[in-house]
């Protein structure tokens, strides 16, 4: 039996294998149905984006053993992971999804791709970028292949002189603008609100310098109703806008909740949200949350991802009696 099972080896989970090994807390094992850690970041990061330690304006202080101040690479994100899960050990499963979770007594049954393991404690950490949100409007099937929710098959293709409409008002939708511009293509940024704001004042400078330079064109306020094919490009209607017409549609709307999962784990819902008590702690004894999950629909950074495996690390010094955080 394995003292922590962690889910996801993302930010909050490689951040929570750290918190624990540093602790000196043994028999923990992360569960990762990718083959490799950080599988959402690698996926869904443009090449060349910045991590940014600033949230929402706001910077967020490093509390725990994993941080950064400022900005870094990706590079340099992927180095900082790749020593904290060699320098601690980390033991990762890969290709092991995690089907239901499961307490009985005092002992959580996990059932897996790779068959059922029992453990004391349970962190959730696994994002919700694995399964982008998409439009509650119809994808025509003549759409869907110049369709997007990321850039990385489109930096593959290295495309150039396509009209492209990005979708979205977040961060990752301000970079898919800023990469997808520099590499030759006429960009336009529809977000649905009057005004943008949540993304990092950074990523709102670099837009108004792409806008003042007449480079990429921006329309707020603007709601999608309907996609089309027409002829050879794809018609888009907007609610209080004339419709524009475009080669290529990449959405950028955040990630959905598996809620399935969680529902299937029993988990107490407030609304749409999973109800957490302190330092993390879902409604059923031992089994925390933290990253993207435990966000919810506001938003979450890595950042928060990182001080949320401490904070889960002093909820199980306090409740259940391990070791105090380092």
């Amino acid at each position: 039996m394995k003292k922590v099972a962690i889910i996801g080896a993302g930010p909050a989970g490689i951040a929570m294998g750290v918190e624990l090994a540093k602790a000196g807390v043994k028999d923990v094992v992360i569960f990762e149905k990718s083959d490799k850690d950080n599988a959402s970041v690698r996926q869904f990061y443009p090449a060349g984006k910045d991590i940014n330690s600033v949230y929402k304006s706001i910077e967020v202080p490093q509390t725990g053993q994993l941080g950064f101040t400022g900005i870094i690479s990706l590079d340099q994100y992927h180095i900082m992971m790749d020593s904290a899960i060699n320098d601690n050990s980390l033991d990762i499963k890969f290709n092991t999804e995690v089907q239901k979770i499961t307490k009985k007594d005092k002992v959580f049954e996990i059932e897996t791709s790779d068959g059922t393991y029992e453990a004391e404690y349970v962190v959730l950490a696994s994002g919700v970028f694995a399964k982008p949100r998409k439009p509650d409007y119809k994808i025509p099937a003549a759409v869907l292949p110049n369709v997007s929710y990321d850039i990385l098959n489109l930096q593959k293709q290295n495309i150039t002189g396509f009209d492209i409409l990005v979708v979205g008002g977040g961060d990752s939708a301000s970079e898919y603008v800023q990469t997808l511009s520099a590499m030759g293509n006429n960009v336009s940024l529809s977000y649905r609100q009057d005004k943008i704001f949540r993304m990092n004042q950074l990523n709102i400078d670099r837009l108004n310098e792409l806008l003042f330079q007449k480079k990429i064109a921006m329309y707020l306020g603007t709601n999608i109703t309907s996609v089309e094919q027409d002829g050879d490009k794809i018609k888009v209607s907007f609610e209080k806008h004339d419709p524009m017409f475009v080669d290529k549609i990449v959405y950028s709307l955040g990630g959905a909740s598996p809620t399935a999962f969680m529902a299937n784990c029993g988990l107490e819902y407030d609304d749409t949200n999973v109800v957490l008590r302190d330092n993390g702690e879902t409604s059923i004894d031992g089994l925390f949350m933290i990253g993207d999950l435990a966000s919810g629909r506001k938003g979450g950074s890595i950042m928060l991802a990182f001080n949320g495996a401490r904070s889960v690390m002093e909820g199980l010094n306090q409740k259940y009696g391990f070791p105090a955080p380092v």
